[in-house]
């Protein structure tokens, strides 16, 4: 496909063609002219006719516009020279040259002639609205009216009147079989236009379009040639630019490899200075190995042929040698050459690739849960024990969201989590957790974490999960747990044993006296005994409470709970079980979510905290129970040892004198209390914890 600066030139030649024969039809022209001159030297001519004379004033008129437009450059100012010579010779009031746009319906006029006193319609305006005008100048038929008012449609009529325009030629000009430019001609007054006029416009107008056209591609092929021109120039100090400070080294050889010219990166990439090179052959820097493959190279050249990527040992002025890649091409009887020094990255792909060889045999030996995804949290990997886990294999999971995964899905709940701790860990937050999955060989217990991995900048660039199994080490520690309560509790049967016969004692005495109030039927005192039992009684039950709570595994009966209700409702037996030295106060969120959890252990647990917090107290002094929704990320989690999500927060505050070091480390111990021997069994805040 030829380029825009071919179509230029052919173009360009066409008119200079076409200029040459306009040329020697003027000179035709100008000879008929001589002749005739010269017969009227020789015989009385008849005086002219009308026609003869406009025929010679059209004659007169073309030859100065073509010697005009020769000495003009300007496509716009030979426009305006064609229209004010028309305009001269036509007597009219107003001529213009307008390139037509079809598409929009525009003509624009660049300048047109004027008679003094008349308005110029330079600039870009839409046609007459008359679609008959439209067809006929599509059609190439001129437009005339002697006289507007009475010729144009009514539609259009007013818009030329209000230009001034009461006679009017338009004749349309075609290139390509294209409406391209109409020259129109208006007459401030009415007159009837004549056919050797309509031909006369014609003829200047064609003229005048070739002439412009040819103006134009001469201005054109001028404008491309200093293009190429600054193009040249500028590549070629683009080059000797690039030549001279170019890191990579470059030289131009002849084809059997003897050194023309080099950079000067060769002196500073390997210690040779040109003198050193220059007439010498390529091959007398290359390490022997690869002698043989640079004459390859060389051959290949030879035969028009470019060679790219050639990895070839360059020697050092040291006595070294450094890899180098070599792009080459032959052009102009020699070869101009390229070479990149890649030493240090080949030899970081080489510790890169053992270090990942490495880390490879770790990833697939280990007995952990091991895998990688991008900052996304897309699976990229996972070792063959996670995958056998959930008995698939990579190519299963791979491109999987981490947590739409067969280690996750079968959990409730467990989706979420993960869903929403890989932002933490792509944003450089380490992530643990204990957690707890259904995997196809039942339900295992997991210390699971999610850490990034970061590039030498210091960006996160994937994130690496491992699990641990627990399954085993917590059964065996919930089994532990629980003989060492049972063994517990057996210890603690010897000295509650003892506390209950004083129980019973109490009740069986009180029992007796009421029963011998009854038999001597004195009924005064009989509540004071009846008191007495039940409070003794309230005791033993409270034991065997804590006992029991103490002893189980799991809560009992969880469900939804309005904890600030609860609150409410116990905050008159907390007062009573205080005591007036004590001020109890609550600080409710008014927009409180609901909690599941089992209630009586909620109420058992805020008593024990409050008693606690009265104990602390012995001079009096507040106790306030604060409740707040809480919502709790991946690592605000981990430091509760619980699972993200949302909770209900239930504080108990006191002013007491607090607890020492060695007494906070113990405080959840079963069965230790600082109170004196019979005043505390130690079980309240471990049933708490």
């Amino acid at each position: 496909m030829p380029s825009a600066g071919a179509k230029a030139v052919d173009r360009a030649e066409a008119l200079l063609a076409e200029n040459r024969e306009l040329r020697r039809q003027l000179a035709v022209a100008e000879r008929r002219i001589a002749d005739l001159t010269l017969s009227q030297t020789q015989f009385r001519a008849p005086e002219p006719s009308a026609e003869a004379l406009r025929e010679s004033a059209y004659r007169a008129a073309l030859l100065e516009l073509g010697d005009r437009l020769l000495n003009i450059s300007e496509p716009s100012e030979m426009e305006y020279v064609a229209a004010e010579i028309i305009g001269r010779t036509l007597r009219v009031s107003r001529v213009g040259y307008g390139s037509v746009d079809p598409a929009l319906g525009t003509v624009d006029v660049a300048r047109d002639w004027t008679a003094p006193g008349f308005k110029s319609l330079a600039g870009k305006r839409r046609f007459i609205d008359d679609r008959a005008y439209h067809e006929k100048l599509a059609r190439g038929e001129p437009i005339l009216f002697a006289d507007t008012e009475r010729d144009a449609s009514p539609g259009s009529a007013a818009g030329w009147l209000a230009v001034g325009a009461r006679a009017v030629i338009n004749v349309p000009i075609f290139e390509l079989g294209d409406l391209v430019a109409v020259i129109y001609l208006h007459a401030a007054a009415p007159r009837e236009w004549l056919a050797d006029e309509i031909t006369f416009l014609r003829n200047a107008a064609e003229r005048t379009r070739s002439a412009v056209e040819r103006r134009r591609a001469e201005n054109e092929l001028r404008a491309l040639n200093e293009k190429l021109e600054r193009s040249v120039a500028e590549r070629t100090a683009d080059r000797n630019r690039l030549w001279r400070l170019s890191a990579d080294v470059m030289l131009v050889a002849q084809f059997d490899g003897t050194i023309v010219a080099v950079n000067p990166a060769w002196q500073s990439a390997l210690g040779w200075r040109e003198n050193e090179m220059i007439g010498h052959m390529i091959t007398d820097f290359m390490h022997p190995d690869d002698v043989r493959a640079t004459t390859q190279g060389l051959f290949r050249l030879s035969g028009g042929l470019p060679v790219t990527g050639y990895e070839i040992r360059s020697r050092h002025r040291d006595g070294s040698y450094r890899w180098l890649s070599w792009n080459a091409v032959p052009g102009g009887g020699v070869v101009n050459a390229v070479g990149r020094d890649f030493t240090a990255e080949r030899e970081k792909a080489q510790a890169l690739a053992l270090s990942e060889a490495r880390m490879r045999s770790v990833f697939e030996t280990s007995f952990q849960f091991l895998g990688l995804l991008t900052t996304e949290g897309i699976l990229v990997d996972a070792n063959p024990p996670s995958l056998a886990a959930i008995e698939r294999t990579l190519a299963d999971v791979a491109g999987l969201p981490f947590w739409e995964t067969p280690w996750f899905t079968s959990t409730s709940g467990m989706p979420e989590q993960i869903r929403a701790a890989v932002p933490l860990a792509a944003c450089g937050q380490a992530f643990r957790q204990e957690i707890s999955l259904t995997l196809p060989t039942g339900q295992r217990a997991f210390d699971f974490s999610m850490r990034p991995v970061y590039d030498a900048g210091g960006d996160v660039i994937a994130i690496v999960n491992e699990a641990m199994e627990l399954t085993e080490r917590r059964l065996a520690e919930e089994q532990l747990r629980q003989a060492q309560k049972m063994e517990a509790i057996g210890q603690l049967t010897g000295g509650l044993a003892h506390d209950f016969n004083n129980v019973l004692t109490g009740i069986s005495g009180n029992l007796e006296l009421l029963q011998m109030r009854v038999e001597s039927r004195r009924f005064d005192e009989l509540a004071r005994y009846i008191e007495a039992a039940r409070r003794a009684a309230d005791r033993a039950a409270a034991v065997t409470h804590r006992l029991l709570a103490f002893a189980r595994r799991q809560t009992l009966a969880p469900k939804p709970v309005d904890a600030n209700r609860l609150i409410a409702d116990m905050s008159a037996l907390i007062r009573g079980t205080v005591g007036s030295g004590v001020t109890f106060e609550t600080a409710l969120a008014t927009d409180l979510w609901t909690t599941r959890c089992d209630q009586n252990q909620l109420e058992s647990a805020l008593l024990n905290l409050c008693i606690n917090a009265r104990d602390a107290m012995p001079g009096g002094g507040s106790i306030e129970i604060r409740t707040a929704n809480a919502t709790l990320d991946a690592r605000g989690a981990a430091r509760g040892d619980i699972a993200p999500g949302d909770y209900v927060a239930i504080s108990v505050i006191d002013t007491g004198i607090g607890m020492a070091a060695d007494v906070v480390a113990r405080a959840f111990d079963p069965f230790f209390t600082t109170k004196p021997p019979g005043q505390g069994t130690g079980l309240g805040l471990s049933m708490i914890y």
